[in-house]
């Protein structure tokens, strides 16, 4: 049986171990292309919207919210539950950073891809999964 609160509460928690070792250690480059590079984004999606991080912090409770009255009113498979599970965790792990902080910490660098962290990543992976179960991606 799938349990959401293990999922949720363990990816928040790595998210938060994550963001401060890289808070700590600054810049590791692993490879030539692949490494870990501190930013603050007040943004969103690759630092769109710099500088509205209230703007963005409304918006998040906003989904938070419609998760809530959501969860307990839907039939849910257990595909759809890991999937709104790891939005959710992405979602918490980034909003907790921007109550905290008023920024949220970037840190994993891709050379071709904007730097990232694993809320994001968790947030990503949760919608694509979900776009997979609906067909709206083809695999």
């Amino acid at each position: 049986m799938v349990k959401p609160l293990y999922i949720i509460s363990s990816i928040v928690l790595l998210d938060r171990i994550t963001k401060a070792l890289a808070s700590y250690y600054g810049e590791i480059m692993l490879t030539n292309s692949i490494g870990l590079q501190l930013a603050h984004n007040t943004g969103a999606l690759w630092s769109l919207g710099t500088g509205f991080n209230f703007v963005f912090v409304i918006i998040s409770l906003i989904v938070l919210g419609f998760f809530v009255k959501c969860w307990r009113n839907i039939s849910i498979t257990p595909w759809t539950l890991v999937m709104a599970s790891l939005i959710l965790a992405g979602l918490l792990g980034n909003l907790w950073d921007r109550l905290a902080l008023g920024y949220v910490v970037d840190f994993i660098k891709i050379s071709w891809w904007p730097i990232f962290n694993l809320a994001d990543s968790s947030l990503v992976a949760g919608v694509i999964g979900l776009m997979i179960k609906h067909d709206k991606i083809k695999i």
